[in-house]
């Protein structure tokens, strides 16, 4: 266990060195102020302003063109982005959402930013902003006012929008050839990660009646266990993210001055349990802010699979000769989680996940061990802190 956890450590920063240099080109065009137009392979990180990377094929030299030399850049058929600076030192991407006389965009740095188009001239759209925006359009276009439309501050309903103000000033926009055009975001995002994590807590069983008979001492004392775990996350919105996975899980718990048998008087073991479990969570995710860094809550539930179960006593005499206790763990292990944790955004491809959470776990434990209730159940309270990288699949 400790040689896989090592080499995955080494392991991890070259496979993010590998996939920001490999697997971030993608096919695309990119369209220069000057006419030219360059078909080839396109580094897609958007989310910062530095020179943009493009290499006519796999194995031919990069070039590097600064935003204030692109018009325009394509990747697929429905992904368009140009730079769009505020000022000369102010500069970011934006993703087009509407192609039309009036052009709707949305920062691909901020994506609660959006930026309405017309004739040149860009505004700002926020959520504190839209009211004002709205009321803008309907004073240039009588027939978008008449409409008198809720809009809400969402992609959907600002493609909307801009739709509908496009065609009320520019009716021309109307016939078949020069429809607006809707490049809709693909919100649906695959993730598969890498994840390690430590996790610490405690364990209890219900005692019998008596536990002046049976114990000495305090309760059980848990040990500091490992998680190691491929996480698989399905982004279906911008807020929203169902989290599951395969997560190596285990508790290692032990207790001393247990009289298991009370068959001799004053006679103690130490006991042990020592668990492993594949754990199979199921986590639905909701995010607060941008996408670059986005803090988030996530609540779910968890079945685990047992790898390996045992219960270990330690005689205090080993010369004194009884019978153990009759004992087996049944079924799975289940158990609930809740955390909070923090996303960061490397690149397009490529998330930073840190996590915090809480976790309720149980396994169910039949035994005839008198010191404790007939056929009980093991109850662990567990906190958990993991981290890890995400790297999205497809393009």
């Amino acid at each position: 266990m400790r040689i896989v956890l090592f080499l995955t450590l080494c392991m991890l920063p070259s496979i993010s060195a590998f996939t920001q240099t490999g697997n971030n080109f993608q096919a695309g065009q990119l369209v220069l102020k000057n006419g030219e137009t360059k078909a080839g392979l396109i580094f897609a990180q958007f989310q910062n302003s530095k020179p943009l990377r493009f290499k006519s094929t796999e194995n031919a030299s990069e070039s590097s063109f600064e935003l204030s030399q692109i018009k325009e850049v394509r990747i697929g058929s429905q992904e368009r982005y140009i730079p769009y600076c505020a000022t000369e030192t102010n500069c970011q991407w934006l993703t087009n959402l509407l192609e039309c006389k009036v052009n709707l965009y949305r920062s691909a740095s901020e994506t609660s930013l959006y930026y309405l188009e017309e004739e040149g001239t860009f505004y700002a759209i926020k959520l504190t902003t839209l009211a004002g925006v709205v009321n803008a359009l309907q004073n240039k276009c009588s027939s978008f006012k008449a409409q008198n439309k809720q809009y809400r501050f969402t992609t959907n309903s600002l493609i909307e929008m801009t739709g509908d103000y496009c065609q009320c000033k520019y009716p021309d926009q109307n016939k078949a050839s020069t429809e607006p055009k809707t490049y809709q975001e693909k919100t649906a995002k695959l993730y598969l990660g890498l994840q390690l994590g430590l996790n610490q807590g405690s364990t209890g069983m219900e005692e019998n009646l008596f536990p002046e008979r049976y114990f000495k001492g305090g309760g059980f004392r848990d040990q500091v266990g490992v998680s190691f775990g491929i996480p698989a996350e399905l982004q279906i919105g911008k807020h929203v993210a169902i989290q599951t996975g395969l997560h190596l899980f285990q508790r290692s718990t032990l207790r001393d001055s247990v009289n298991i048998n009370f068959t001799y008087a004053e006679y103690f073991n130490q006991i042990k349990f020592s668990l492993t479990y594949l754990d199979i969570p199921l986590m639905v995710q909701y995010r607060f802010g941008p996408e670059k860094l986005q803090p988030f809550v996530q609540v779910g539930a968890q079945i685990g699979v047992p790898l390996s179960r045992k219960f270990i006593h330690t005689p205090y005499d080993p010369n004194l000769d009884y019978e153990t206790p009759f004992h087996v763990f049944q079924a799975m292990g289940t158990g609930l989680r809740a955390g909070i944790g923090v996303n960061k955004s490397l690149n397009n491809k490529i998330k930073l996940q840190l996590l915090g959470q809480y976790i309720r776990f149980s396994t169910f434990f039949e035994h005839t061990i008198p010191a404790f209730i007939d056929g009980d159940q093991i109850n662990s309270s567990v906190f958990q802190i993991s981290g890890g990288l995400m790297w999205r699949m497809g393009k």
